[in-house]
């Protein structure tokens, strides 16, 4: 397949504010199994819960996903491509939503066509349940926090009569936010605090006049549908009757021994007008269909189906499943979501199960139709992505490595692996193709290391990369490329345990010459927070590193949120013009970035007003630079714990050229010899073309190793101590712009 015919780069079109104002998403092309995927950069899933919402306003039902993992909200369009409508990633229309966290049900509870939220409770540890009405600002939703004059400002009922107090609702469940007594306004129906049974908070606003733009809950029923959860089967208990209460008799050792965590949504699956329960719980990969043989006034769960939905292929995910109804295939019926509900020990990539409903919308049936729905579509390793960029094949292109924690396997707690994907496009436009998930059999490593954390860089001072890697023990792997300067890469035996180094837990290196003295030193992130600085106090060619850190707490970095014990630091450093930054990944503080304040490392650095915050990328945050796509500036591609990919455009220079605009032109030079040894000189591809305005040198990852200031036509330039590799030679002359590759031996 002739890739280039489809290559297309986009920065994708977001209100300004969402983003840290310094970066813009941008897309590169990514090719799967040879079809390219229509969603690549998302991020990826891990529990997801999913919602039909006018995003743009545009009157088409769009698709809103929150992801528990991380609490990351996620929007995609629905646009129409060669007659046919899909949906489309687009993250700026989640800008003006509120940071939320656990659990979000979009739902419109006062009747203007416009979604409001009802989500968990913002105030820390307070559970409950916070409302915000939306609006619409231009063509982009927005919200505001629902006054309650309650506690804490979350929905309140009054207990006894008299004292208002937070419904209850904890993190790890998920509501139903639904009309459940058939009167035209939002009701909720969640579990009381010591489980087992469902509670009714009736919505009285308009039985009180106040119409349906107030909330205002009373405890109707602590018994709805009569029928008890234990937790102990999957199956519930059910009443013998309307409007009776099943009672074991042993109540208190039920309630004792019971699990929390339950997942509710409540829909009419007969046509009768009252709502059925479709029920998840915390200890079993099914879902639990309850018939309501009652009314909406009485609700009486007379009959269940606990391998729902029996009449396909009953939901079997683990862990703790949640259901969702919402039109899926845009063909105006309602179809099944399911996704998993716990972050732990759950499917970490088929985790969006897909439901087509095959009957009516007053009588619906299910059919299973894939297990990967929208994930299929992106890039998605499970738990876990750490990405790198290098060379891999020796064609001069930043080719995509990517390691993760796990990929969800029966049997098996983790499944780590280093997955390859080569650019197939070229130096200005950049296409990547998925080539193995088991890149250089890193998996059969299961049983000494895990949660691969790859990097490269130049240890033996060769002119190739070698691939320094690191994992969850706190360890580094180590494997030699003995492919050669500009060649592709081939490794010796890994080795686990390089130089006896050990940061303690979740090791993230870097391969930096960071004090400038010829040698490359390894900078590591870890669990706790800090970054270690390893200083090379070996030769060139013979590496060596002290096994206790020369400095580990490099520039007082600390990127622990406030009450964490853990940060999971995750260097890259880079240099923008004559400046070296630190950008690191964070555990629950997004990316921040810190400015190195001079030659003396035992300074600290300076942390800059730039971040990207954790509610774009969520938890785990793995950051990668290069020039994609040879603009002068570096591209960033972002890892996260759901196990995917963000992509982002950046201010920051790989080169004095300044940026490429529409009337620059991007040319080649002539560069000879071609390898080179201790000189080259350069051709200008125009004999109008007299000099040079700036002109320098680059190793692969972007780093500036020498810099030429103003050349001309024929001029010799020295490569004395450049080392021998694979280098990129960029410069700006006029208007124009110039990229080579440069083999140095």
């Amino acid at each position: 397949m002739n890739y280039r015919l489809l290559i297309v780069l986009i920065p994708i079109w977001i209100p300004l504010a969402s983003f840290a104002q310094e970066l813009r998403p941008m897309v590169v092309p990514v090719v799967k199994s040879g079809r390219m995927l229509s969603n690549p950069w998302v991020g990826g899933f891990n529990t997801p819960q999913l919602a039909a919402v006018d995003l743009n306003r545009d009157g088409l039902d769009d698709l809103y996903v929150f992801d528990r993992e991380g609490n990351v909200q996620s929007a995609f369009l629905t646009v129409s491509k060669n007659g046919k409508k899909q949906y489309e990633f687009n993250p700026g229309y989640t800008a003006k939503f509120p940071e939320l966290e656990n659990w979000v049900l979009p739902r419109d509870y006062n009747g203007d066509n416009i979604p409001d939220l009802f989500a968990y409770s913002d105030i820390l540890g307070i559970d409950g349940i916070s409302v915000y009405s939306g609006e619409y600002k231009g063509d982009t939703l927005a919200f505001k926090r629902f006054p309650f004059r309650g506690p804490f400002g979350l929905a309140p009922f009054p207990l006894n009569g008299s004292v208002l107090t937070p419904i209850y609702v904890s993190k790890v469940d998920l509501p139903a936010v639904d009309d459940i007594d058939c009167d035209g306004d939002i009701d909720l129906l969640t579990f009381n605090l010591a489980g087992g049974y469902a509670e009714l908070f009736q919505n009285q606003s308009v039985e009180r006049g106040y119409g349906l733009d107030s909330l205002v809950f009373t405890l109707q029923n602590n018994c709805w549908g009569g029928f008890y959860e234990s937790g102990l089967t999957e199956k519930v208990d059910l009443a013998p009757a309307p409007g009776a209460c099943f009672r074991s008799g042993f109540d208190d050792l039920v309630v004792n021994y019971r699990h929390a965590g339950s997942t509710s949504l409540t829909l009419d699956m007969d046509g009768d007008g009252d709502k059925e329960l479709i029920l998840g719980d915390v200890s079993y990969n099914n879902l639990n269909y309850l018939r309501n043989g009652g009314s909406c006034k009485v609700a009486w769960m007379d009959q269940q189906d606990n391998q729902f939905p029996s009449s396909d292929t009953p939901v079997d995910l683990p862990l703790f499943p949640a259901a969702f109804s919402l039109d899926l295939d845009f063909d105006g019926a309602k179809d099944l979501a399911v996704s998993p509900s716990s972050r732990f020990g759950s499917e970490n990539y088929h985790a969006i199960w897909f439901y087509k409903n095959i009957g009516t919308a007053s009588k619906p049936a299910f059919r299973l139709q894939q297990k990967d729905f929208l994930i299929d579509q992106m890039i998605d390793l499970g738990t876990g992505a750490n990405p790198t960029l290098a060379d891999v094949n020796g064609d001069g292109l930043f080719d995509l490595v990517v390691g993760n924690q796990s990929l969800f396997s029966d049997g098996a707690d983790r499944n780590s692996s280093l997955a390859l994907y080569l650019n197939v496009g070229s130096a200005t436009e950049p296409v990547f193709e998925w080539t193995s998930s088991d890149w250089l059999n890193f998996s059969a490593l299961e049983g000494n290391s895990f949660g691969f954390c790859p990097s490269f860089g130049d240890l033996d001072q060769d002119g190739d990369l070698d691939l320094v890697v690191g994992e969850e023990a706190g360890r580094l792997l180590f494997a030699e490329n003995v492919g050669g300067a500009g060649k592709a890469m081939q490794f010796g035996p890994v080795v686990i345990g390089y130089q006896n180094i050990d940061v303690g837990l979740a090791s993230v290196p870097q391969v930096v010459d960071l004090d400038g003295d010829g040698l490359p030193d390894l900078v590591i992130g870890e669990r706790s927070g800090n970054v270690n600085f390893y200083r090379n106090i070996g030769s060139k060619g013979n590496p060596a590193f002290e096994t206790i850190p020369s400095n580990a707490f490099l520039g007082a970095i600390d990127t622990r949120a406030i009450g964490y014990v853990s940060g999971y630091s995750a260097p890259a450093v880079f240099r923008d013009g004559d400046q070296t930054q630190f950008l690191c990944g964070t555990e629950d503080l997004g990316l921040q970035l810190y400015r190195v304040s001079g030659p003396d490392l035992a300074k600290p650095f300076v942390k800059t007003s730039f971040s990207l915050p954790r509610k774009e990328i969520g938890f785990n945050s793995r950051p990668a630079l290069a020039d994609l796509n040879s603009d002068g500036f570096l591209d960033l591609v972002v890892g996260n714990n759901r196990g995917g990919l963000q992509l982002y455009q950046t201010p920051w220079k790989s080169s004095p050229a300044t940026a490429i605009t529409e009337q620059n032109r991007l040319g080649e030079l002539g560069l000879f010899p071609n390898p080179a040894r201790s000189e080259f000189r350069i051709q200008f591809p125009e004999a109008s073309e007299e000099s040079l305005q700036e002109a320098a040198l680059f190793d692969i990852q972007g780093r500036q190793v020498r810099f030429f200031g103003s050349v001309v036509q024929g001029q010799v330039l020295s490569l004395q101590g450049i080392a021998p590799g694979y280098y990129v030679f960029r410069a700006i002359g006029g208007n124009n712009a110039f990229i080579s590759r440069l083999v140095v031996e």
